[in-house]
């Protein structure tokens, strides 16, 4: 039986940081509550038919490509003390592969 789509998605996520999903996701799991075991990353991955962001990302990778950069959104929150950054998990991945 093939997996539901949100399984094969944190089974992929897993492969490109080298781990493996999580099977026991959430507090059922004595490893870790995330959805992929990774020794330095809680990862959790949220399959949606749409997320709002897409629209925004696409726009400055489109712009960030004329000039040969690496896109990246740092979402603010106001009132909020944390900066949050959203980049292309594979330049995400590239990113961390050369440290």
């Amino acid at each position: 039986m093939p997996d539901k789509l949100w399984k094969a998605t944190e089974r992929r996520i897993a492969q490109l940081f080298d781990s493996k999903r999580n099977s026991l996701s959430g507090m059922n799991s004595k490893i870790t509550g995330a959805d992929v075991i990774h020794p330095d990353f809680y990862i959790e991955v949220k399959e949606r038919s749409r997320i709002p962001f897409y629209a925004t990302f696409q726009e400055v990778r489109n712009n960030a490509k004329k000039e040969g950069k690496i896109p990246m959104i740092i979402l603010h929150q106001k009132s909020m003390k944390d900066d949050l950054v959203m980049i292309n998990l594979k330049d995400f991945i590239k990113l961390i592969k050369r440290g």
